[in-house]
């Protein structure tokens, strides 16, 4: 991670930053706080993941359980938003009890940071786990109807 509150490269050039999961290196990935905070820092740009859970809601997280950033074995495919909304994916194994309570994010949480945040465009990665399991259509017209409202901010990628 390119630490670039400290670099004199990126305050003379101002090169294109992307955040990759937002200000993973002192935030948990893919959490309103890492996003808010690379805003903070003056990236114009944004990377994030998404699954889709059961009930077809755009998850922001890049496994497709909660094991690693949450520490709980949640498969995120197989459950309802209702079940895992209140997950938090603090990554205690890189932070301890820091950021406990970062709740797990949906796309639209994104979306209304973005609508306060009009300068800064999003690639939003649509994870292959997500498209293998409801396919390609359900998983774009879920990801599009959410970003909608800032869809000339968003870039969608998949592989």
């Amino acid at each position: 991670m390119v630490h670039a509150e400290s670099s004199s490269v990126f305050r003379l050039h101002k090169p294109k930053l992307v955040a990759h999961r937002g200000f993973a290196a002192k935030y948990p990935e893919n959490t309103l706080a890492g996003f808010e905070a690379a805003i903070a820092l003056g990236c114009q740009y944004l990377e994030l993941d998404i699954q889709i859970c059961k009930d077809l809601q755009a998850v922001v997280i890049h496994d497709t359980n909660l094991q690693r950033t949450g520490g709980r074995n949640i498969e995120v495919l197989d459950s309802y938003w209702a079940e895992i909304q209140n997950e938090t994916i603090g990554e205690a194994a890189r932070f301890g009890d820091q950021y406990s309570s970062e709740k797990l994010p949906l796309l639209s949480d994104v979306v209304r940071l973005l609508q306060q945040n009009p300068t800064v465009h999003t690639f939003v990665e649509i994870k292959e786990e997500s498209v293998a399991r409801y396919g390609a259509n359900t998983v774009l017209q879920t990801v599009c109807k959410a970003i909608e409202p800032v869809s000339q901010q968003c870039t969608l990628i998949s592989f």
